[in-house]
């Protein structure tokens, strides 16, 4: 390293002394002069003694270098000590040029990076590793960006993907990714997911319908009725775990399904017939036609409750020894020895026995949590609610409910355009916020929109969004919140206006799935369809989404095929990611 070391007057200064890597006694080395220096730039003051500081002090400098006038410049002489060669501007060797090629080896390794150079005292990423790039122009970060998965860089720098686009195999493609598709009950001659839960373990719970037979295993799975049932535990994978089936000798159905312990599936239904199959089980069915709860395990033993003519409905949420879900009774009755009223009620179950435990009267269409339920129903007369009085606005409004897992009704909101809205799905994410699938009447015309009402903690008053203004058919089936965006997925027929795209259906129905964020703003949609009918409904899970319905056509996705059945339609569930 070249360096001129220098003293002030009287200043005793030895050659190396004042190296950057040594310090200057009390003075200071400044690097852009290679000199010693009055500190935070104090003038040196020969009567004085030394350098002066603001506040009147004086470091002091021994004589014994020469003559000088007071206060003239510094004397100077060239020295030169030897070291490595660094990135930094600096000739460190002492050869006259600084920054050599020993400047660029000194360069750290960074992550990804295979060759590095030194340019301009700096060091640079010259060239990564296959598949990466430096596209930051940050060091420190080496070769930050993966090219075929970075929806900023795909595929290249500055590539960005567009709004509702991923980047996979360095190719911008519209979201949400299929990963996979499995079918359910293929071969049958129809079948039809109706339920699916996420059991927090890789895993979910699908619950279905299926006419006539599907091989499975080393046999067959044979209806013993006009329709029977399916319950499979799934994996995120989409690798079906196991598949057993339930039904009578009549026409059955299931209206949802929930994950139970052990690896178990809880599914609620009704049966037609006069006896039950449940699994290898064999169950007599009280008054020949019964609504019931049967839970079902890969190992069988499986259980069953029945519950007469008490509807019971769905969505169910397990919390600690409760189940709970909603149900209707056309008339009162007694389930389990618990009375039920005549109407809608939020029913709490046992989870392990299934048996009835409480029944409180609420609205019929509800979600829960673990410390609340909520209701929407639509009313078109006065409506008592959590000691409020509601009257509606034109034709019929809705109002919307929070009730205590006891059934009291704490609280409650009135939502709607004035003239005619019918709620279709309500959801509430972890932050409270309620959310209200509807179809809502514009007040000057009859058209009708699908939209999303809500109600944000601490709101009393509700946004509206209007996810369709379309004089077609559309409705809303599926809502989510996470990360702070918001998934609404539906049904719809002809063309879909919903943000900045317009969505065509292939079939006589297709599926939709769009993004917003917590602002109402539709950042993509997509329409997911066949030739056919087509109904599906999405999910969440931690890896993404889960979408299961039924197929009216033949739909190909990540290197599967789902075909309808000679009754034209096909069960299915895929996984998809939708960032």
């Amino acid at each position: 390293m070249r360096v001129r070391a220098w003293w002030v007057p009287g200043l005793a200064c030895a050659l190396g002394a004042c190296l950057p890597d040594v310090e200057c006694g009390a003075l200071e080395f400044n690097h852009e002069t290679r000199l010693c220096q009055c500190p935070m730039g104090a003038p040196y003051d020969a009567d004085a003694g030394g350098c002066v500081l603001p506040d009147g002090g004086v470091i002091p400098v021994d004589g014994g270098m020469g003559e000088t006038d007071a206060g003239s410049p510094p004397q100077t002489i060239d020295a030169c000590v030897a070291r490595p060669e660094r990135c930094n501007g600096i000739d460190d060797d002492c050869d006259g040029e600084s920054d050599e090629s020993a400047a660029s080896a000194a360069c750290e390794t960074v992550s990804g990076s295979t060759r590095r150079a030194c340019s301009a005292g700096e060091c640079v990423v010259i060239e990564c590793a296959s598949g990466t790039d430096d596209c930051d122009d940050e060091y420190e970060n080496g070769c930050e960006s993966v090219l075929a998965s970075d929806d900023a860089h795909c595929g290249s720098c500055g590539a960005a993907c567009a709004p509702g686009e991923s980047c996979e195999d360095s190719d911008c493609v519209e979201l949400p990714v299929i990963e996979w598709m499995t079918p359910l009950a293929a071969g049958a001659r129809s079948s039809l997911v109706v339920g699916l839960h996420d059991a927090g373990d890789s895993t979910f719970c699908v619950a279905g319908a299926f006419t006539g037979s599907f091989p499975h295993g080393f046999g067959f799975r044979s209806a013993w009725g006009d329709q029977d049932l399916f319950v499979a535990r799934v994996s995120h994978a989409g690798a079906l775990e196991w598949l057993t089936t339930l039904g009578s000798e009549g026409r059955d159905e299931s209206y949802g399904v929930v994950a139970g312990p052990e690896g178990t599936c809880i599914i609620i239904g009704r049966v037609t017939g006069a006896r039950a199959y449940v699994g290898g089980a064999l169950f007599d069915v009280p008054g020949a036609d019964s609504y019931f709860l049967a839970r079902i395990g890969r190992e069988g033993d499986p259980a069953i409750e029945w519950t007469g003519t008490l509807y019971v409905r769905g969505p169910l949420r397990i919390a600690g020894s409760n189940l709970r879900t909603f149900g209707d009774a056309s008339a009162a009755t007694s389930v389990h020895g618990t009375s039920v009223a005549a109407g809608s009620a939020l029913l709490t179950f046992d989870a392990s026995t299934l048996r009835l435990r409480r029944a409180s009267s609420t609205a019929s269409i509800g979600a829960i949590t673990d410390s609340a339920a909520f209701t929407v129903e639509r009313f078109t007369s006065e409506t008592r609610r959590a000691g409020q009085t509601f009257a509606p606005g034109g034709g019929a409004d809705l109002l919307v409910t929070r009730w205590t897992l006891d059934g009291v009704d704490e609280q409650a909101w009135q939502v709607g355009r004035g003239a005619d809205d019918a709620p279709t799905i309500i959801a509430v994410d972890d932050g409270g916020t309620i959310r209200v699938g509807a179809t809502s009447q514009r007040e000057t015309t009859s058209a009708r929109d699908a939209v999303v009402w809500v109600l944000a903690p601490g709101s009393t008053t509700a946004r509206m969004d209007v996810v369709s203004a379309s004089p077609t058919y559309a409705l809303v089936a599926s809502i989510f919140a996470r990360g702070g965006r918001v998934w609404v997925g539906g049904v719809f027929t002809g063309s879909l206006p919903i943000g900045e795209r317009i969505l065509s259906s292939l079939g006589e129905t297709d599926t939709f799935l769009s993004q917003w964020n917590e602002e109402g703003q539709v950042l993509w949609a997509r329409a997911i369809g066949t030739a056919g009918p087509d109904w599906a409904g999405w999910s969440p899970t931690n890896e993404g989404l889960v979408f299961a319905g039924a197929f009216g056509g033949e739909l190909t996705a990540a290197g599967r095929t789902v075909t309808p059945g000679a009754d034209g339609i096909a069960a299915f569930v895929l996984g998809a990611t939708v960032d």
